[in-house]
């Protein structure tokens, strides 16, 4: 890093995920929320990237549970039922 910034090369470090949401420039920005979610316990997602100053975007949706849409995508995949039934025994299917 030292080398390329000597060279007045534009660089900056990749950071972890941990070591992002704790940055000065992320927290400042209010660009991580923290829900609360059945299973999961606290977690934290990037928030809207829309920002409007009269409508601000409301962050009302939760990430799903493990599986939610396993049946739904699946069958829009046109999986047969025996198909599904089959992952679901091998528990590859989730809930």
């Amino acid at each position: 890093m030292t080398i390329l910034e000597e060279a007045g090369v534009p660089c900056t470090p990749v950071l972890t995920r941990a070591r992002m949401i704790e940055h000065p420039k992320v927290q400042a920005s209010r660009t991580v929320v923290e829900n609360a979610h059945k299973q999961a316990g606290r977690l934290r997602q990037a928030r809207n990237a829309a920002r409007f100053s009269v409508t601000a975007p409301e962050h009302r949706l939760r990430a799903p549970s493990l599986g939610k849409y396993v049946q739904e995508t699946l069958c829009e995949a046109k999986f047969s039922a025996d198909a599904i039934a089959s992952l679901r025994g091998a528990a590859l299917g989730g809930a």
